[in-house]
């Protein structure tokens, strides 16, 4: 995954109502930049559980928020 990326789904996860999916950050990112430029499930799960906090599962997928400054 490319530092452009990186910077999009940090400034959507930002903009999406909590607890979030990683279907709901790519469903945003593809409508805002289109699939050309849409990393894989893996490449996006794996970034996601570095940023954020997994606060449950529903329906299969894993609900994240985004991490706080003191959160581990």
């Amino acid at each position: 995954m490319n530092s452009h990326n990186k910077k999009w789904i940090k400034k959507i996860i930002n903009e999406l109502e909590e607890p979030f999916t990683a279907q709901n950050v790519k469903a945003a990112m593809i409508e805002k930049h289109g699939t050309a430029f849409t990393p894989s499930n893996i490449s996006l799960g794996q970034f996601l559980n570095r940023i954020c906090v997994v606060v449950g599962k529903h329906r299969g997928s894993l609900l994240y928020k985004v991490r706080m400054e003191g959160d581990e």
